[in-house]
């Protein structure tokens, strides 16, 4: 698939779950538009890898695991002053009670 279709995809879902988010939030649905807002952050991972110029030689932008895409774009140095818990990432896998 060509990179640049890729990232505009990312980029179109990142904004649709982010506005679904939003408009649900202000709506008084706050559990969903977490999980809407939560949603949000997988695409915008991978749409960074790929503006990033990563190569997808371990398959990362068809993965959903969100630490080994996280792992991914720090790794790159996208990350270097942003810090993320790790139980954050893995709560929204249902990995963390």
């Amino acid at each position: 698939m060509d990179r640049e279709f890729q990232r505009k995809r990312f980029t179109e879902l990142r904004f649709e779950y982010y506005t679904a988010g939003r408009m649900l939030w202000f709506n008084d649905t706050i559990s969903i538009a977490a999980m809407l807002l939560g949603y949000a952050v997988e695409p915008s991972l991978k749409q960074a890898l790929i503006a990033a110029g990563t190569p997808d030689k371990n398959k990362v932008l068809y993965s959903h695991v969100i630490p080994n895409i996280f792992a991914e774009y720090s790794g790159l140095g996208c990350a270097a002053r942003l810090e993320v818990s790790p139980d954050l990432l893995l709560r929204g896998m249902g990995d963390v009670p």
